[in-house]
């Protein structure tokens, strides 16, 4: 198809309209993706193969005859001229030659309601108002070039202004060159979607009527330019470019379409018979040259252009020839410019239903509402779970979320990646570059509003690092700045570190607004440092089902049929015996085990003798999905435990060697509030002898327990969150 003939060349469709007008059955519609830039949807049943669309696009076949170093004139009309103009006046002079032979000109207007601009045709001088000035928006196409094509036959002069890409669609078009057709390309620096300048517009206007939008206006100078719309009650709202959140982002190129990083129609030859714009930075060339109302540049690709400039310079106030060099110094005249990484972001808030202004200052200046910090890059299923979960909980409230490690000067940072998932679950833009050192990641409290320490075993001192666990709980993160922890964990029942790692610990504990553990052993834990904190459940019973329906859709992996799934983070002989429980149930048996190479290593892991067929290296979204899709889960993971309770899938928990001083204190804590610590024996073989599996769960009566919990945890996140800073 068409698309995806121009990405294989690795351009982008720039919604030039080409396609739609050429099709010779009405089969193409142009429609707005889902950033709003108008792209091309062809209707399979209508379409006839004919391959017009693709042997005449701009982006598949673009050859240029003009000259590779046309001749560069900076230009200035009349005071007058200049007044209305955008520049120095090039296009009313190129403009009038044409209405002066009883001609036609095309060049971009602002709709009737001013929330869009489309191309359009006039034949009188008095209606020029409507094409002058620059317009930073995506300029509808319509039906313009058959229009042009009409006049043309008609033997009538049409001067065609637009973007270059317009431009070689118009002519590409045409069944052949017109003597009588001037072309006009703009030095352009790309286009964003009418769906934002309309979401722009209306939240400037707020409800009043538009008279007139000028988006260079030069009530100050040419150069001191901003934005001017004025409203028919007689008020208006003018602000500084750099000021204006739209033309902030527009001048940035955070707004226009990737087709206009890539563009290759902006370098020498260019394809209109003349190329106009504005001449900046003439001032470093000539400084005697007075540009309080601008001044224009004109390049004359070809001989057409060349006579037609002869005939019109006496026009021009001012002329100067000037080496094509120094434009292209000061003008985008490249065919390719570096991608802006805002860009995604930016479009992302905006769907997500962001105010405008704020998605800019956001985008542009990479600012966010919460920074999540924690072990989120370990190679464990369940803390890549929890922290996902977070992730998307606080997104869901409404936040802007930055995933935070720890500094590079701390031993065992790791790269900003969660290992186990076959696609990174976070956008780039939310994924923290690695800081340098402890004043290197002090930038954060100029970007960041709250900062949210995750779930797990954050506060281990015998799982972590010391220096870790400072950075995790923010020690550079400054008064005036919202800490919170949520469910994070201690590990134990018992604080796990030095006497005066336990003092530092607390002097950091206490710098926190908000503080809650996942276990009830940790309040008393924080009651010892000085801390009042509060018991919630884990991150995954907060998170909405859909974002796992997500990654287990995802998942390369097949199931079928009836299962027990089996996940282990120890694999021991404690697990020995599953066979008997399968064959007496007639299920199957799907066995994985811990991703943390290190750990099974400390516990002497040995693959080669271990009883059952492993499915190994597992993916978060394969293990998800192996779990989820289960009959009966038989595990002695807490995640695993977790994921069985929110899917209401039947489990047994096997502890072995754990107990309340390592790993069952959270696990009693979740049994706890469901009403299922029965579900909990030492060894698979007790579990075959007491046919634990087979005792029913009241699945209703649990999920009413666990309810009240989810709702209480959601509201403490939600609280903390919004809570003032004392």
């Amino acid at each position: 198809m068409l698309l995806d003939k121009i990405s294989a060349i690795g351009r982008t469709c720039t919604g030039c309209s080409l396609c739609k007008n050429i099709c010779p059955v009405g089969a193409i519609e142009m429609l707005p993706n889902e950033d709003g830039f108008i792209r091309p949807k062809i209707d399979s049943e209508k379409c006839i193969h004919c391959e017009k669309c693709e042997k005449k696009c701009p982006q598949l076949d673009h050859a240029v005859s003009n000259e590779a170093e046309p001749p560069c004139y900076a230009v200035k009309m009349s005071p007058d001229v200049l007044e209305v103009s955008s520049s120095g006046g090039a296009f009313t002079a190129l403009a009038n030659y044409v209405f002066d032979k009883g001609g036609y000109v095309c060049g971009a207007a602002y709709d009737e309601d001013f929330r869009g601009v489309s191309q359009i045709m006039i034949s009188d001088k008095a209606d020029m108002y409507k094409l002058r000035g620059s317009k930073y928006v995506y300029s509808k196409p319509g039906n313009i070039y058959k229009q042009v094509h009409e006049k043309l036959n008609e033997g009538a002069y049409v001067l065609f202004s637009g973007a270059p890409c317009q431009v070689a669609a118009l002519k590409a078009y045409l069944p052949k060159d017109f003597k009588k057709l001037i072309t006009v390309d703009l030095l352009c620096g790309g286009y964003p979607p009418e769906k934002l300048f309309r979401q722009y517009v209306d939240s400037v206007a707020n409800g009043r009527e538009i008279k007139n939008i000028s988006f260079r206006s030069k009530k100050y100078s040419w150069y001191i330019n901003g934005i001017r719309i004025e409203f028919t009650n007689g008020e208006e709202h003018i602000i500084h470019s750099m000021r204006d959140p739209y033309l902030k982002a527009y001048l940035k190129f955070m707004i226009t379409s990737e087709s206009c990083d890539n563009c290759q129609f902006a370098p020498t030859p260019r394809v209109g018979d003349f190329t106009i714009g504005d001449f900046w930075s003439f001032d470093k060339y000539d400084e005697t040259v007075d540009l309080e109302k601008g001044i224009s540049c004109i390049l004359t690709n070809n001989k057409k252009s060349m006579e037609i400039f002869e005939e019109i310079k006496g026009s021009f106030e001012f002329v100067k020839r000037m080496p094509l060099s120094f434009l292209r110094r000061f003008n985008r005249m490249n065919e390719k410019r570096k991608p802006v990484l805002a860009r995604q972001r930016f479009f992302r808030l905006i769907k997500d239903g962001w105010d405008f202004k704020k998605a800019v200052d956001y985008a542009l200046n990479w600012k966010f509402d919460v920074a999540v910090s924690g072990c989120w890059t370990v190679p464990n299923y369940g803390g890549d779970l929890t922290y996902y979960a977070l992730y998307n909980t606080i997104k869901d409230m409404g936040y802007s979320v930055i995933m935070v490690e720890r500094r590079a000067d701390i031993p065992g940072y790791d790269i900003p990646v969660p290992r186990h998932f076959a696609v990174n679950p976070y956008p780039f833009y939310d994924v923290c570059r690695i800081h340098k050192n402890f004043n290197d990641q002090a930038e954060l409290n100029v970007r960041v509003k709250t900062f949210v320490l995750g779930s797990d075993q954050v506060w281990n001192f015998k799982l972590m690092s010391p220096n870790a666990i400072k950075s995790w709980s923010f020690d550079y993160v400054k008064e005036f700045r919202r800490k919170i922890s949520y469910a994070s964990s201690f590990g134990s029942s018992e604080f796990t570190g030095t006497e005066k790692e336990k003092e530092e610990f607390g002097a950091l504990l206490r710098r926190f607004n908000a503080v809650s553990v996942r276990e009830k052993a940790g309040i008393d834990i924080c009651d010892q440092l000085g801390v009042k904190a509060v018991q919630v459940i884990d991150p995954v019973f907060l998170c909405q089902k859909e974002h796992y329906k997500k990654l287990i859709d995802s998942a390369k992996c097949s199931v079928g049929g009836d299962y027990i799934c089996t996940y282990f983070i120890h694999p021991n002989s404690t697990k020995y015996g599953m066979e008997k429980i399968c064959e007496e149930l007639n299920l199957g048996h799907i066995n994985t085990i811990n991703a943390d190479e290190d750990m099974l290593s400390k516990d002497r892991f040995n693959k080669a003798k271990w009883p059952y067929t492993l499915e190994d290296n597992l993916t978060v979204e394969s293990w998800l999905k192996y779990l989820t899709n289960s009959n009966l889960i038989i595990t002695d993971s807490f995640h695993a435990t977790s994921l069985a309770i929110i899917y209401n899938i039947p489990f047994v928990f096997i502890k072995g060697s754990l107990n309340v001083l390592v790993g069952m204190d959270r696990l009693g804590t979740l049994l706890g509030i469901a009403g299922l610590e029965n579900r909990v024996v030492t060894t698979v073989e007790e579990a075959f002898e007491k046919k634990t599996y087979n005792q029913p769960i009241d699945w209703e009566q649990v999920n009413a327990r666990m309810k009240p919990e989810i709702e209480r945890s959601r509201q403490w996140l939600e609280n903390a969150l919004k809570a003032e800073i004392i």
